[in-house]
Order: C-alpha cells, then structure tokens, then sequence
C-alpha cells in the first residue's frame, strides 16, 4: 500500500518549498510600544420610571517595545429597575477583573501574546495612535 502512495504523495509535494522560520516584525513590536486602552459601555433604559442598565468593559495593555506586555480587563454592570409605587425601585450591580503578563511577538500581521494562562494570536493592524486586534481597536494613552 506505501509503495502505491509514495508516487501520489512526491508528485503532491514537489511544487511546496520550504521558505523557513516565521520573522518576528522588530520594527511593528517597537511601534506598540507604550500603554494602549480599549473601552466599551452604554446605557439602556430611560431613568426612574423605565428603570435603566449600564455597563462597561475595559482592557489596559502596556509593551515594552522589545517582547514583554502586562494587560488587565474591567468589567462593570449596574440595573435599575423602575420605580413602581412608593419606595422606588431598586438596584443591582456587579463588577469582574483580569490580568495577565508575558511576552508578545508580531510575525507578519499576526500578534502572538504567550502569557500565565495561555498563547493567544490574533490579526493585528497597527494604525499609529491605535491599533486593531481581534476586531478591538486600542487607543494609545498618553
């Protein structure tokens, strides 16, 4: 059975050529270098009567320009409901975070994060004063 394969599998292989190593991108590391900042929130609702919902996520992300990132998350929600008689309404609200640090690498358009909890890559666009990641922008923070 090998032998029958061996002519299909040289014939399937012969135009792929090996080009070598991923090249890490110095100068698109360098260009992250600094502190960068996604948010997220909004509000729902019309106040008192209707009652109301609010909520928002952020993500911090510092590089060092040379491989090394520190990044933490907040989350928050708050709900009103509506007031419906005497006493009002009544409120509820939580709040979530998250952190994590490594190294980071940028291979063609690729950003490869290798943290505590795990080896995230996504599609990464560095536009200057933001940058795009996983349909995320960032803004850079002075």
């Amino acid at each position: 059975m090998m032998t029958r394969l061996a002519p299909a599998m040289d014939q399937a292989l012969a135009g792929i050529t090996a080009t070598g190593a991923p090249v890490t991108d110095a100068d698109a590391m360098a260009a992250l270098r600094g502190k960068w900042m996604y948010f997220s929130g909004g509000t729902s609702g019309g106040g008192r009567l209707q009652g109301s919902a609010t909520r928002s996520y952020e993500e911090n992300v510092e590089f060092d320009g040379a491989g090394r990132y520190a990044w933490s998350s907040s989350a928050a929600v708050n709900v009103v409901t509506p007031e419906t008689g005497v006493g009002g309404g009544s409120s509820a609200g939580g709040a979530n975070a998250g952190s994590d640090q490594g190294t980071y690498a940028v291979i063609g358009t690729t950003l490869v994060l290798r943290g505590r909890t795990g080896t995230l890559s996504v599609d990464v666009q560095i536009l200057g004063d933001r940058f795009v990641a996983d349909g995320k922008t960032y803004m850079r923070m002075p």
